[in-house]
């Protein structure tokens, strides 16, 4: 179950980072607040995706 987290958690900041340095491309610049929470957004969305395709094949 740790280890689970630990998966979200490096997700998360991967995704962080990521969306904060496409943002550095807009003018202005996206925040890291502001980044860190789309990521979350993101990683939840594909959480849910995956559950949801889950769900369909059984």
């Amino acid at each position: 179950m740790w280890f689970e987290g630990l998966q979200w958690i490096c997700y998360w900041a991967v995704v962080t980072v990521f969306v904060w340095l496409l943002g550095q491309l807009r003018n202005p610049p996206d925040s890291w607040l502001s980044s860190t929470v789309l990521a979350g957004i993101i990683i939840v969305a594909g959480w849910a995706a995956r559950r949801y395709k889950e769900r369909g094949r059984r």
